[in-house]
This record gives structure tokens, C-alpha cells and sequence, in this order.
């Protein structure tokens, strides 16, 4: 499962435990996939590029999103986002999610 595959997040489904709201029926989307946008170094200062690029994969019938985490710093390794990708097989979506996050680079600065 993904942040893509279903109407309710795993943030959704906590907060309404929490508040004693009531959790709906999850719904299913399709076929979805993500993968991993990793930094490969450590830096306090760095941007992130190739937005434009990653979304523009998406279509009238596969969604891509991109979801950068925030975080403040960077080293080897750590998660700095995801890209999310649909597609008509979980194969297509899986595709799709790692050339989205390929487009993603993340550009140091000295």
C-alpha cells in the first residue's frame, strides 16, 4: 500500500481513532507504487529539483505525485521524499514511480 492506493491515509485513520471519529469504508484506487527519493551525501545546504519533470509522467490515466519531507539537513542515505505512481499493473505504477523519482535530484550547495 501506498499514500496513493486508498482514500484514507494511515494519518486520517489515526487521528479519527483518536478524536472518536468514524473511520469510513477504505477504498482501494488500483494499482500503486512508490519509491524512494535518498540523498547520497551529507549537507545543510541543498535544494530540490526536477519537480516539474517527475509530474509531468502523470496522465489522464496514471497519477504521480512527489511528496518532499521537509527535512533540514541531508546524509547518505536518509529518505528526503517519495514519489507516488499509479498505472493500469502494479508493474506499470512501479515503473512509473521510479522514473518519477529519478527526476528528483537534489542539488548541493557548497
Amino acid at each position: 500500500m501506498t499514500l496513493l492506493s486508498q482514500n484514507l491515509s494511515e494519518f486520517d485513520l489515526h487521528a479519527r481513532a483518536v478524536l472518536g471519529l468514524p473511520i469510513p469504508q477504505v477504498r482501494l484506487h488500483g494499482p500503486t507504487a512508490s519509491a524512494v527519493i535518498l540523498a547520497n551525501r551529507e549537507a545543510e545546504r541543498f535544494t530540490i529539483q526536477g519537480l516539474s519533470n517527475a509530474l509531468v509522467l502523470g496522465s489522464a490515466d496514471a497519477d504521480v505525485e512527489v511528496r518532499i519531507f521537509g527535512k533540514p539537513t541531508t546524509r547518505k542515505h536518509r529518505r528526503m521524499g517519495v514519489a507516488l505512481a499509479s498505472g493500469g499493473t502494479v508493474e506499470e505504477a512501479r515503473e512509473r514511480a521510479r522514473q518519477a523519482a529519478s527526476r528528483v535530484q537534489i542539488g548541493y550547495e557548497p
